[in-house]
């Protein structure tokens, strides 16, 4: 059984290439370096033309950044 969806548990979103570029701040090569070393998220194939990230998976690496870069 699936729980409900409250305010407090909403859905993740997923969003596109551009999205994730320009949340990141990075050119699509240092995306797909990123990931193929592991320090980014992989995407998930919708389709053979459309990746998608977890928005949380984003959210997630902004914030392991900001640490990293503070330390």
């Amino acid at each position: 059984m699936t729980e409900p969806i409250t305010p407090t548990s909403r859905p993740d979103r997923l969003l596109r290439k551009p999205k994730v570029l320009a949340m990141l701040g990075i050119s699509h090569g240092a995306l797909y370096e990123g990931m193929k070393t592991g320090r980014f998220p992989k995407g998930y194939k919708l389709s053979p033309r459309v990746t998608v990230w977890k928005e949380s998976e984003i959210q997630a690496l902004i914030e392991n950044l900001s640490h990293e870069s503070k330390e």
